[in-house]
């Protein structure tokens, strides 16, 4: 079955307790006081599920997290307008939402902000861990629009509906030989 292993990231996360002080836990890992028992579960992991996205011709790639909450995939304006130099007609074909039009709202942790849905004209490539490769077609994604620079979405997500995890499944496993994760994208 042919798979692409996925970039499991550490995140560096900072919580605030009960009392309202913020505690780090730069590796991602929260430990359980106390741990649970059968299975033995003395922390949690932190994780992000990641690929390196190319769109041949242009140069470079950018980190993109695999979120299936989200409904759709989204790049941000400047990944989509400032880094690929995306054009309508030529890149991509606004599809517009009936009784609404080419513009939705949208809203990504504490911004908001608008899109357009989209359905890209060029393939874009999905990069591995491993360097192993998968080339999506006709994706379907929102591209944003905000209304300032500080609006504009931190992360490129791959949502669930839309084209890359179709006919797809993610697998996540313990390492053999440790207690983090390994992820791929099979199909």
């Amino acid at each position: 079955m042919p798979s692409l292993s996925l970039f499991v990231q550490a995140e560096q996360l900072t919580l605030t307790s009960g009392g309202g002080d913020e505690v780090e836990f730069p590796t991602g890992e929260l430990p359980l006081d106390p741990p649970l028992h059968s299975p033995d579960l003395t922390h949690l992991l932190y994780r992000r599920l990641s690929v390196m996205l190319r769109c041949p011709p242009i140069p470079g790639a950018i980190d993109v997290i695999l979120d299936t909450g989200a409904p759709f995939t989204l790049f941000p304006r400047r990944v989509w307008r400032d880094q690929m130099n995306w054009q309508e007609g030529r890149h991509f074909e606004v599809c517009r939402v009936a009784g609404i039009g080419p513009l939705l709202s949208s809203r990504m942790l504490d911004t908001s902000f608008r899109v357009r849905l989209v359905r890209l004209k060029v393939p874009i490539e999905l990069a591995g861990k491993s360097g192993d490769r998968l080339r999506v077609e006709h994706l379907i994604a929102q591209l944003a629009e905000p209304a300032t620079v500080r609006d504009d979405p931190k992360f490129a997500v791959f949502g669930l509906w839309g084209g890359l995890f179709e006919d797809r499944r993610v697998v996540v496993d313990r390492q053999p030989n440790g207690d983090d994760l390994v992820a791929r994208l099979e199909w």
